[in-house]
């Protein structure tokens, strides 16, 4: 079955908005260290590259490819989860508590029933699911954090908060999302997801134990 029509052009958007927000992470990031900027950088890339080409897929409404594996598909699926969870503990550790009531809705129900639509679209493949979790993820680009760091600060001075505290568990929604929709690049996109993941819970450790990179 070919992607809904507005699905298509949903995803599309929340990639440019994320493409944007991403992006002045990774300059923002990439100030403070070469090995960072490195990092972060070749992440972009391939969520540039792997993202762009599938919402492409879906603007043109091209036919799914074949039935992935089970375990590729749960993989993907369940990286969403685990990446909304790393990117509230990158923020705010073990405490669970928002620095606004925005960034608390955002952790405690938005993030929760994104995941939750991703999950059961890749159970159901019913398109309904993951076009509420693109509804679901415009949310997180509404400005909602005022911890000034390096990541937030140029964010906080155009706009008094930020929007960029959750932009690492939207991408990987959108590399999984977009991945499990169109069954296109499917290695590759979990291997990108997991391995934000992995970057992300990387931080949380360096940032909240040993005060690195700030």
């Amino acid at each position: 079955m070919n992607p809904l029509p507005a699905l298509g052009w949903l995803t599309g958007a929340v990639f440019v908005l994320a493409a944007l927000v991403l992006g002045r992470l990774v300059l923002d990031l990439g100030r403070l260290h070469l090995a960072i900027a490195l990092c972060v950088g070749l992440f972009y890339l391939g969520f540039l590259l792997v993202v762009g080409a599938n919402v492409v897929s879906m603007l043109r409404r091209e036919e799914p490819g074949a039935e992935p594996a089970t375990a590729l598909r749960w993989s993907l699926a369940l990286a969403v989860p685990i990446a909304f969870l790393a990117a509230s503990m990158d923020c705010m550790g073990l405490s669970f508590v928002g620095c606004t009531p925005a960034c608390g809705l955002l952790m405690h129900a938005v993030a929760p029933a994104t995941a939750a639509c991703t999950l059961l679209f890749a159970a159901s493949e019913a398109r309904g699911w993951i076009l509420a979790a693109s509804l679901l993820a415009l949310g997180f680009f509404v400005p909602n954090c005022t911890c000034r760091n390096p990541v937030n600060a140029w964010w906080i001075a155009m706009l008094g908060r930020s929007p960029a505290c959750y932009a690492s568990g939207v991408a990987v929604f959108l590399i999984a999302g977009t991945a499990l929709v169109t069954r296109r690049r499917l290695l590759p996109a979990a291997l990108l997801a997991w391995g934000v993941v992995a970057a992300t819970l990387a931080f949380w450790i360096g940032h909240h134990y040993f005060h690195v990179p700030w």
